[in-house]
């Protein structure tokens, strides 16, 4: 295969695209030339696409679904021209999105705890949980989102003493706005972000 991305001492690492002999590619970021974080994998066999969380080159949490149209170049399905397509299986899970949204906080905890970043905060499993449930209590219609707007008084009730001015700025520098909606994970980013600043 070929990759196209990042690189640091002679390492794959940051965001990079590999694709494989086989036509399969993977587009997200890399560490010590291992997947770790955000990444989708697309499977041209199959006309499938994972995109989800990694650590350690290993998928832990996100989802698996159809490649969107124009996922592979023309002429490009399977082995021999032909996609061996195959149904998945309707499944239900109650608030999918908040469920992929809470193994994703937990995976990034777990990565800034390891690899000891210092602008990040770590929580434990107890404040995780109090995160939790405040999220879902702001989060009355179970849309698995909040607004930003309620980002300070989220935070203040967590115990997060965090000025509406600081949290104006990191809004600020995000590009968000008042009625930008965040996930379960980007709030426990943010929050994370904030607590340690």
């Amino acid at each position: 295969g070929a990759y196209d991305g990042g690189w640091l001492d002679n390492e794959r690492s940051g965001f990079g695209v590999l694709y494989y002999a086989n036509g399969d590619r993977y587009e997200g970021h890399w560490l010590k030339d291992k997947k770790e974080g955000p990444g989708r994998y697309y499977y041209r066999s199959t006309n499938k696409v994972y995109e989800g969380e990694w650590v350690d080159d290993v998928p832990k949490c996100g989802q698996y679904s159809e490649a969107p149209a124009g996922s592979f170049p023309e002429g490009n399905e399977g082995g021999d021209g032909e996609v061996s397509a195959f149904q998945l299986p309707s499944l239900r899970l109650v608030r999918p999105d908040s469920v992929v949204s809470e193994a994703i906080a937990a995976v990034r905890q777990q990565r800034a705890k390891k690899l000891n970043d210092p602008g990040v905060r770590v929580f434990d499993e107890q404040e995780l949980d109090i995160l939790k449930q405040a999220f879902a209590s702001t989060d009355s219609e179970g849309s698995g989102y909040v607004v930003c707007a309620q980002l300070h008084p989220l935070l203040s009730s967590c115990g997060l003493e965090i000025s509406p001015e600081t949290v104006g700025e990191l809004l600020l520098a995000i590009e968000a706005t008042e009625d930008s909606q965040i996930n379960f994970a980007e709030f426990v980013d943010l929050a994370a972000i904030l607590a340690d600043m």
